[in-house]
């Protein structure tokens, strides 16, 4: 489910579907290890310093092409001002994260 709402988002800050070859996929913030902590605040600092957009209390996201590949996105999102996602577009191959549709 947060991966397609990751994939939603892009089409619509993007204005396009996702390349051929592109995939999406998004984890909960809450359940990464403490390793992967330290290597996230970067990726957050990148996409948190963009504008939230929300829709009332129910849903935010702050959204972000990665400079190097307008295919490739950070998003970071929250449900219910409750559980946060990190999300990303990326190609397939360069991905470590499965992709749930």
């Amino acid at each position: 489910m947060a991966a397609r709402i990751t994939r939603g988002l892009f089409c619509f800050e993007h204005k396009a579907p996702l390349a051929p070859g592109y995939v999406a996929a998004a984890r909960a913030l809450e359940g990464f290890t403490p390793e992967a902590d330290n290597a996230l605040g970067p990726l957050l600092a990148f996409v948190g310093a963009r504008h939230s957009r929300s829709i009332g209390r129910v849903f935010s996201y702050r959204f972000r092409f990665i400079p190097d590949d307008p295919e490739s996105s950070l998003t970071l999102f929250e449900i219910y001002e409750a559980t946060g996602f990190l999300g990303l577009t990326i190609k397939g191959l360069d991905n470590s994260w499965t992709e749930c549709v």
